[in-house]
């Protein structure tokens, strides 16, 4: 008997029907060269395919009770962008697959009560923390709370230092609690380079770019490389970068900008 492909269009009905699920938990389960790339097949379907309220009501039920395979598996679904709602609560409600849910984008509501109530889920908090940073209906003072009461988490601190693009107010209000948080130093010393990084990128002082590239900091050469007010020999230097972080980078951003400053 020929084995019947797991599709979009069958994986559902698949997973519902006993025997089907049987068949494809057996193969989600054996060692071998090719389970990976099943996995990771059913995972690509997964977030694919469209359920209703409750069609992902009776998956959950069936999934939860099959074992881990069946948690597994239902993890995958949990990922899909319009997963429904209501669902996503119940298994918070129920303390089932909490990591895929701190991994989600939203509801911020769920995300909240996660790593409110739930330790050891620092992905909820630094998805809220991008949320709360990007987001122009979140107010400075709402970042501010919610630094205040999330900002111990070093994750968070570091992945929002590499998030901050902008000079605004909450970009003020991270850079104060960073200043004014206990043992961040090297914290405040990346901050500090990633906003030199971005200025070097627009900067048309040619005494700050020839100071920064005398430091030899990969961060500051890579950026130095990409601006256009950059003089003519330290692009020549850096079109030769080696040994350094970044060289194939800066090498090829030092070539591309002469070619531009040579096409004017």
């Amino acid at each position: 008997m020929q084995e019947t492909k797991i599709t979009a269009q069958n994986l559902l009905s698949s997973l519902l029907e006993e025997a089907s699920r049987k068949r494809l938990f057996k193969k989600y389960q054996t060692e071998n060269s090719k389970r990976l790339f099943f996995v990771n097949h059913i995972s690509e379907l997964a977030t694919k395919i469209e359920l209703s309220l409750e069609e992902a009501q009776a998956l959950k039920k069936i999934l939860l009770a099959s074992g881990e395979t069946g948690r597994e598996i239902l993890a995958h679904f949990i990922a899909q962008a319009n997963f429904p709602i209501p669902i996503l609560f119940e298994l918070y409600a129920e303390k089932e697959c909490l990591l895929a849910l701190a991994h989600k984008s939203g509801p911020i509501d769920l995300l909240l009560q996660i790593a409110r109530t739930t330790e050891g889920y620092e992905e909820a908090v630094l998805t809220i923390g991008k949320h709360y940073y990007k987001d122009n209906d979140i107010s400075a003072e709402e970042f501010q709370a919610f630094l205040e009461e999330f900002g111990q988490s070093d994750w968070l601190l570091t992945a929002l230092v590499h998030t901050i693009r902008a000079d605004n107010k909450k970009a003020s209000i991270f850079k104060h609690f960073v200043d004014n948080s206990p043992n961040n130093y090297e914290l405040k010393e990346l901050y500090e380079e990633l906003q030199m990084e971005r200025t070097l990128l627009i900067t048309e002082d040619k005494n700050l770019i020839k100071t920064k590239h005398k430091t030899k900091n990969p961060r500051f050469l890579r950026a130095i490389a990409q601006n256009k007010a950059t003089p003519i020999k330290v692009l020549l230097s850096l079109k030769k970068a080696n040994r350094v972080k970044y060289a194939g980078s800066i090498r090829s951003y030092a070539m591309e900008t002469l070619a531009k400053i040579k096409a004017k």
